[in-house]
């Protein structure tokens, strides 16, 4: 169990941080201030560890440590896009905190082929607003007969890096995200 947990974060790292690059490209542009400075913060909010059971009935756990993939993986967004990331801080008007509220794994298996859906669900509150904004992804795909525990981990990390898109493509007044869609391949 500890080593399938093992290959859960190892595999997030790297699914959060290339797994949209098959499908879609995200670019956030600035609409003002090049180099602003931007907090942010990433609380894992869930009251479970547990994402439900793999297609063979396994317990899959996210790893404990998914706030830090998460985290990454925006910080490395905001990075490249310009901005400065900081220490995060309540009074930065510019800060945002993002608490994880759900990630929910589901599989299903009809003759020789299986069904995953990963459902995350993220909160999102900037520091100069008063509205919370809830982000509710789901992502799904099939495999040949049961996927592999690296397909469950990259599944997971796909619905991350969309949640994580989605919260991205929203910031305001400083953050102008856009998303420009492109042809797996291409």
């Amino acid at each position: 169990m500890w080593r399938f947990s093992q290959i859960v974060a190892m595999t997030l790292l790297l699914a959060a941080s290339s797994a949209q690059a098959e499908s879609m490209t995200t670019a956030i542009a600035m609409k003002a201030g090049e180099g602003a400075n931007t907090a942010l913060s990433i609380e894992d909010a869930r009251t479970t560890t547990s994402a439900g059971q793999t297609v063979d009935g396994n317990v899959l756990v996210t790893p404990t440590d998914i706030t830090a993939s998460l985290y990454d993986y925006m910080t490395r967004a905001l990075t490249t896009a310009g901005y400065h990331v900081i220490p995060y801080t309540p009074q930065l008007a510019s800060g945002v905190v993002i608490h994880i509220r759900a990630i929910e794994y589901s599989s299903s298996r009809h003759m020789l082929k299986s069904k995953v859906e990963v459902r995350v669900v993220l909160d999102a509150k900037e520091n100069s607003s008063d509205t919370t904004r809830t982000y509710r992804i789901e992502v799904e795909d099939q495999f040949a007969f049961s996927p592999s525990s690296e397909d469950n981990s990259q599944m997971l990390g796909n619905g991350l890096a969309a949640a994580a898109t989605a919260v991205l493509g929203d910031f305001s007044p400083t953050m102008a995200p856009t998303q420009t869609n492109t042809p797996a391949g291409r």
